[in-house]
């Protein structure tokens, strides 16, 4: 039979020899934030969207004419100088909105920029919160393995007890398949978690840009813990705060620009057009004429104020429905947060003390032959679940701080970087 041993040896070995050290999460973050090319991508369009106000407040091109009118036969020239209609000319087009309509245009550009910086900021916590639940996933993958690793020896020597109280006929065969029964589930288990391992491994790896096979090294544990503030004062930072609300704020804002824009089209433009035509021996030719767009049916016109009135209505939704989920999720993760926080206090300070006290000496006993195999058996199993359920509760509470943070933009979880960054919108 293929030894336990054997197969976590050659898991270990599986993994590259270059691995990326990363004691704490912001090691890892640091590198995300740097190549993530989600993130990447992101900022460039931010930056793209930064060149659009100057665009929207610039004049329309001008339009320039070039022709000439000819006398006698159809050839440039024919007649210049000697009949009053024959001429060569150049004309210049200006269109120019009425006054205000760019301004608005430039204006609803900026706060489509903004939006896409609280665009940014928003995917810059999501990739962070990303990184520090993979972390999280690994660690707990490295912790989870080394807990049944060391119970599979407690279990091994209890198997060599029992199998030295059967040969001497005080224990019963079925104790032993019981217990062989149960170190091979424990192996299922270590194998189940050496995959969360390899998974989140990835997973890292994915958000840093690096080859899904690189390795990360095994994560420094953290015994402390963060403090778990009043969910009152998540939620009104998070109100205030959070990027995705920023967003969708701008974009009430750009609606609200919008509608002013779409009102303002009920006014006319203007063209202004200059020319000069040459007409031989005789005296030059001057044109000037200014030309009026007068909106005189006005359909395209109501058509898009009302669209620009609904667009405004459908961001305000927009922004209620985001608010209202924003709050939901987050008592969700804060419930799961506090719940684990004191599951975790539970079982570091009474729970597991005790259970491992109830199995050491249960151990004993068994071992020195005066205690049962049913209370020995049964003291292990509970101490190995309690262990494992500390661990479990762990990361439950650091990937859920993890969300909050992401979704909230408040600091929850020690770092030494701010979860909006240094950068401001320009």
């Amino acid at each position: 039979m293929f030894h336990a041993r054997t197969i976590f040896v050659l898991t270990w070995l599986s993994i590259p020899a270059f691995a990326f050290a990363a004691s704490d999460p912001d090691d890892l973050i640091a590198l995300a934030l740097e190549r993530n090319p989600e993130l990447q991508a992101a900022q460039k369009k931010y930056e793209a969207a930064l060149q659009r106000p100057r665009a929207e407040s610039a004049l329309p091109d001008p339009m320039v004419g070039m022709g000439y009118n000819a006398s006698g036969y159809p050839l440039p020239g024919a007649g210049l100088g000697r009949e009053p209609v024959a001429n060569i000319g150049v004309m210049v087009t200006q269109e120019v909105p009425y006054p205000g309509k760019r301004g608005l245009r430039a204006q609803m550009a900026r706060k489509e920029a903004e939006a896409e910086w609280s665009t940014y900021q928003a995917l810059r916590l999501d990739v962070m919160a990303r990184v520090r639940i993979a972390w999280y996933r690994l660690l707990h993958g490295y912790q989870m393995v080394e807990v049944l690793s060391r119970n599979r020896q407690v279990l091994d020597r209890m198997i060599e007890v029992a199998q030295g109280r059967y040969s001497i006929g005080k224990g019963m065969q079925s104790e032993i398949f019981q217990m062989q029964t149960q170190a091979s589930i424990i192996e299922t288990q270590r194998l189940q978690f050496q995959s969360q391992i390899r998974t989140a491994t990835a997973q890292a790896n994915a958000l840093l840009h690096r080859a899904p096979g690189a390795g990360i090294e095994r994560p420094t544990d953290d015994p402390t813990h963060e403090v778990l503030p009043l969910f009152e004062k998540i939620l009104d930072f998070a109100l205030n705060n959070a990027p995705m609300l920023e967003r969708d704020q701008k974009m009430i804002e750009r609606a609200e620009t919008g509608v002013r824009a779409a009102r303002r089209d009920w006014y006319p433009d203007l063209a202004f057009t200059g020319g000069y035509y040459n007409m031989g021996s005789m005296p030059a030719m001057y044109m000037f004429r200014t030309d009026v767009r007068v909106p005189l049916w006005g359909k395209k016109q109501r058509a898009a104020v009302t669209e620009s009135v609904a667009n405004l209505e459908g961001s305000r939704h927009t922004y209620e429905a985001s608010e209202q989920s924003l709050a939901a999720r987050l008592r969700e993760d804060f419930e799961m947060a506090s719940t684990a926080l004191q599951l975790m206090h539970l079982y570091a300070d009474t729970v597991i003390p005790q259970a491992n006290l109830g199995m050491e000496s249960a151990l004993t006993s068994y071992q020195t032959g005066g205690g049962a195999y049913e209370a020995a058996f049964r003291s292990f199993m509970t101490a190995v679940e309690y262990e494992m359920n500390y661990h479990e509760q762990m990361m439950n509470f650091h990937m859920a701080l993890s969300r909050m943070e992401q979704m909230s933009s408040m600091k929850l979880v020690r770092s030494r970087f701010a979860p909006h960054g240094e950068a401001k919108a320009k």
